[in-house]
């Protein structure tokens, strides 16, 4: 089923953050969310994702089961990267695939250590991880490249779309060169970026 956004309004206060909004993604497809900060690209994450309530128009259609990389990456610092991964899937995932996924984003060598002492970069591997470790029938990445280099976001976004195959994927960027990586549409909002 796609998800469709209708006359979507968001106020934060006085500050009004969506406009009437409205947009279709179509089920199993990729879109990325383009605008420049302040636009409602994150909140209206928050809204397709239930965490935020919005004061009018209508959303519909989204899948109950979701995954997320936040902006944040949201990781227990003090857990390795396997122990922040097995917080979300359970007993889902065997420790052998946890660590196959994460020596797949360039992780292997660390896997021991907590993740503390991991640079941002690496924290943000993890959490693309995990999020495709949850699963979901729709995943939400929020700038899901933020702080990797050129090598690893290119092996980021391929590891994102080989796991989001057949399922419906909402990103947040400011680049479109991020943006094509991941592929499918774009969407601007707020004006030009």
């Amino acid at each position: 089923m796609d998800i469709r956004i209708r006359s979507l309004y968001k106020y934060y206060g006085d500050k009004r953050v969506l406009e009437d909004f409205s947009a279709t993604f179509r089920e199993k497809s990729s879109v990325c969310l383009m605008g420049p900060s302040g636009c409602g690209k994150t909140t209206l994450l928050g809204i397709l994702m239930g965490l935020v309530k919005y004061d009018a128009g209508l959303v519909e259609g989204v899948p109950p089961r979701k995954s997320a990389v936040f902006q944040e990456d949201r990781l227990c610092e003090d857990f390795t990267a396997a122990e922040n991964i097995r917080l979300v899937t359970g007993k889902r995932a065997p420790e052998a695939v946890i660590a196959e996924q994460l020596s797949l984003l360039g992780l292997g060598a660390s896997l021991s250590i907590p993740v503390r002492e991991y640079s941002g970069g690496m924290k943000r591997r993890v959490a693309i991880a995990r999020a495709m470790l949850a699963g979901g029938d729709i995943y939400f990445l929020d700038e899901p490249f933020k702080g990797l280099d050129a090598e690893n976001r290119r092996k980021a976004a391929e590891y994102i779309r080989e796991h989001t195959v057949g399922k419906t994927l909402v990103a947040v960027t400011h680049d479109e060169a991020e943006a094509a990586l991941l592929g499918g549409e774009i969407i601007k909002m707020g004006g030009s970026v």
